[in-house]
């Protein structure tokens, strides 16, 4: 049934990162149940207890809970009003919990100057994470994006990077500026990269491309490094509130060799 579904998906034009997030969360719940169902086995009682399971059992908070949730109940659905596989429409009452609206907390120019200064120029990982957390201040793209960027996508004539439409989540490819700092930046790191041959920018040691978990870990090292205790740090923060990260950069930002 689920791979129906997912033909359906498919179809209509989904990004590949939705595409993924649907069979992320799909295996999430194949390992909560254990076994293939049958269509009397989906019970409302099931999933219910599926989502008390990730509150009670795993302590997951209510915004992933609902992540996982929004995927498989557009699944329920496509089951009961599409297919008339289901004899109840269990995705009516299978829906997001409501959950407390999350504060993100900007950054101050001092917490933003000491995670730039912390990180180390002299090692491949730390370069990286100053080139992306750069790419990511200047455009403002989502990690996927992040991490999906091509090379040949990046024109230092012009100063720009373009970005396609399965990289930004309104799914509309645009072209974005970026600083003459990012520029080098990214320029020097794609000299040492070089070598690898691989299209896009951000890669690993052995010059695979770099997954999301890694840049998020990255970040989040090098924010202790920072003494940066008390805010997460992450792509979904540095990329927050662009006007006050644009007066940083622009007036407060500490300088940079190259």
């Amino acid at each position: 049934m689920f791979e129906e579904f997912m033909l359906i998906k498919k179809g209509e034009g989904l990004a590949k990162w939705k595409i993924q997030e649907h069979y992320n969360n799909f295996g999430y719940f194949k390992s909560y149940i254990g076994k293939e169902l049958s269509a009397d086995e989906m019970t409302t009682e099931l999933f219910m207890g599926w989502i008390t399971y990730m509150l009670e059992e795993m302590d997951y908070t209510p915004g992933t809970v609902n992540i996982r949730v929004r995927t498989i109940r557009a699944f329920l659905r496509y089951c009961y009003e599409d297919k008339m596989w289901l004899s109840e429409p269990t995705h009516k009452r299978f829906k997001p919990i409501k959950a407390p609206v999350d504060e993100v907390e900007v950054f101050t120019v001092e917490e933003y100057r000491r995670l730039i200064v912390a990180f180390d120029d002299e090692t491949y990982v730390g370069f990286r994470t100053k080139v992306m957390t750069f790419v990511l201040l200047d455009t403002m793209v989502r990690v996927f994006g992040l991490v999906d960027m091509k090379r040949q996508n990046i024109d230092f004539k012009t100063m720009s990077i373009r970005l396609g439409e399965a990289d930004t989540k309104t799914r509309v490819g645009r072209v974005v500026p970026i600083s003459a700092r990012t520029a080098k930046l990214l320029s020097k790191f794609l000299q040492e990269t070089e070598e690898f041959g691989n299209v896009y920018v951000f890669l690993t040691y052995e010059g695979e491309k770099i997954g999301e978990a890694t840049v998020r870990d990255n970040l989040r090292v090098y924010g202790q490094i920072a003494k940066i205790n008390n805010k997460r740090v992450s792509p979904h923060t540095l990329r927050y509130r662009f006007g006050i990260l644009t007066n940083f950069f622009i007036i407060k930002a500490p300088p940079i060799d190259f």
